[in-house]
């Protein structure tokens, strides 16, 4: 199994409690350990803007937010599941956080498959959106989450070099909005075609 389908599993398992919300005395109680581990601080976000190869949401603002405890986890997982691989090696995070009146649905049906393929996103079995509406098959697909999130990746310039990306996004029913943050990564060996 190639290191982003282990990734999926990971972030499939955080994407539930990301959904989810956390809770309020858990999230206070870890969130700084976590950043200090992970090396997150309190800094909301790394980059100014998109990348050129992530379409961005119509109508979506940029926002001054953090990354979710639950996010934070998954960076934390990933990057010791590379850290126990010979092979893998994780080079560069970067992250960004958006709003969005669109539901997590909405936003889900922006990065599907077929749109982020078009953009260079090529990894073989790369899963796209989970959680949501708009990406889930079955009999939960008409269950409303509140929040999702969506994996792929894709192969370097060089050989055995990738990126992986993933866009999170919860619904704030309070503020009558969606907060997205895009989280990627890049390195050796994290994508297999």
């Amino acid at each position: 199994m190639n290191t982003f389908a282990k990734a999926a599993g990971v972030l499939s398992l955080t994407g539930l409690l990301l959904i989810q919300g956390g809770c309020g005395a858990i999230k206070s109680l870890v969130a700084n350990k976590v950043s200090e581990a992970v090396g997150l601080g309190g800094s909301a976000g790394t980059v100014t803007m998109l990348w050129p190869d992530v379409p961005p949401i119509p109508g979506a603002s940029k926002s001054n937010l953090d990354l979710p405890i639950t996010v934070k986890l998954a960076v934390q997982a990933v990057m010791k599941a590379s850290a126990s691989s010979s092979d893998v090696s994780l080079d560069t995070f970067d992250f960004i956080s958006y709003t969005t009146t669109k539901t997590p649905d909405d936003v889900a049906k922006v990065y599907t498959k077929e749109v982020m393929a078009a953009q260079g996103w090529n990894a073989k079995d790369q899963p796209g959106c989970v959680g949501t509406n708009a990406g889930s098959t079955g009999s939960g697909a008409n269950v409303p989450l509140g929040g999702g999130f969506c994996l792929f990746a894709k192969n370097g310039a060089v050989k055995g070099q990738g990126t992986a990306l993933i866009v999170a996004m919860v619904q704030d029913d309070t503020a009558k909005q969606t907060n997205v943050w895009y989280v990627r990564f890049a390195g050796t060996n994290l994508a297999k075609k």
